[in-house]
């Protein structure tokens, strides 16, 4: 995923970029670097990074609870206690995915295939968050969601 971010950094943003992260790097990194190193790399979470809408103006990003949030969900994960736990999940589940999304496609799929009710829906021409690009996206899986469960 940070690769392919990093691949569809617009050109006029790559050396913004770098000295960001440099910033985010050194002993020092402020919740305000992460939000801006966001907004950078923001387009590239698009199927079409130039026609990406902007990051959302109030949107801000906590580097301690981004690093907290990540350093639980790895270590279950490693652990296995998040594959462990999903056999046991008894609700209807359903991934609605982008299928240009930077953020590999599988993970969604090998969970899918872990749940005993789930559904996967790729929706074409869409990268990471599907309902900008292809409006009703999400829509249309819930309603798939509640005709299954009825």
């Amino acid at each position: 995923m940070n690769q392919t971010l990093t691949d569809r950094l617009l050109p006029e943003y790559q050396e913004r970029a770098a000295a960001v992260n440099e910033r985010l790097a050194g002993p020092n990194p402020s919740d305000q670097d992460g939000t801006e190193y966001l907004a950078l790399r923001w387009p590239g979470y698009f199927a079409d990074p130039r026609q990406a809408p902007p990051l959302p103006v109030d949107f801000r990003l906590s580097l301690a609870a981004n690093g907290q949030t990540m350093a639980s969900l790895f270590s279950h994960i490693q652990s296995g206690t998040f594959a462990e736990g999903l056999p046991h999940i008894e609700v209807p589940v359903e991934f609605v995915l982008g299928e240009q999304s930077p953020l590999p496609n599988a993970g969604a799929f090998e969970a899918a295939a872990a749940l005993p009710h789930s559904h996967v829906t790729v929706v074409p021409r869409a990268g990471h968050l599907p309902w900008y690009e292809q409006p009703g996206c999400v829509a249309d899986a819930l309603t798939r969601v509640a005709q299954a469960k009825a």
